[in-house]
């Protein structure tokens, strides 16, 4: 029993004791480049990636949504058919705006253009797949659609032409007549704006 107690005491005295720092000395602080502990690794992990994030958002720039690329230099001079009713308004004039800031150029006389964007007017397709209990509200699906044509002026020959839809959503109350007109109107703008965007998809093709 005296044998036991005298090995344990004479391991306990031979281990080596922590240095303390004294004062005025610098302390070791742990770098950043040391390999994570594995409890915090996840939280280094998405770290890493949040900043890897924000440098790629610095470096893409700005982008229209929906357009893939810049516009090819056969869209410098791009005459788009003017098919709304209201002046700075309408798919037309949406689409001549996303076309100048995205790598090409319109003009407003067909005869100086070497590419004519031809727009049919939109048409629009509704049908009821909801009903309130008192039959006042109402949901409708409407599918806007127009058909776009790509034609090289100087050649005479069309390079394309593609059907675009969008599907909007709309609940109107039959109680509120003022209100429902003003809702499938802003309905419709949104429409436009998708299909404009989707129009650009479609001529970056070329």
């Amino acid at each position: 029993m005296i044998k036991k107690w005298a090995q344990t005491t004479q391991t306990q005295t031979t281990r080596p004791l922590m240095r303390q720092p004294q004062m005025g000395q610098p302390q070791m602080v742990p770098s950043l480049l040391t390999k994570p502990q594995p409890r915090g690794y996840m939280q280094w992990i998405l770290l890493c990636l949040s900043c890897l994030l924000m440098l790629g958002n610095l470096g893409c720039g700005f982008q229209l949504k929906g357009t893939a690329t810049q516009l090819s230099t056969r869209f410098d001079s791009t005459y788009v058919n003017p098919i709304d009713t209201l002046k700075n308004n309408g798919l037309s004039r949406q689409l001549e705006r996303l076309i100048n800031v995205n790598g090409g150029k319109t003009v407003a006389n067909i005869d100086d253009a070497s590419i004519a964007v031809n727009i049919t007017p939109v048409t629009t397709q509704s049908r009821q797949i909801a009903l309130s209990s008192d039959a006042s509200l109402k949901e409708y699906e409407r599918i806007y659609t127009t058909t776009v044509t790509v034609t090289d002026l100087q050649s005479g020959v069309q390079l394309g032409q593609r059907q675009l839809s969008s599907t909007r959503h709309v609940q109107l109350d039959d109680r509120k007549v003022l209100a429902g007109e003003e809702q499938s109107k802003i309905t419709q703008d949104s429409a436009e704006r998708d299909l404009a965007y989707r129009i650009m998809h479609y001529l970056t093709a070329f």
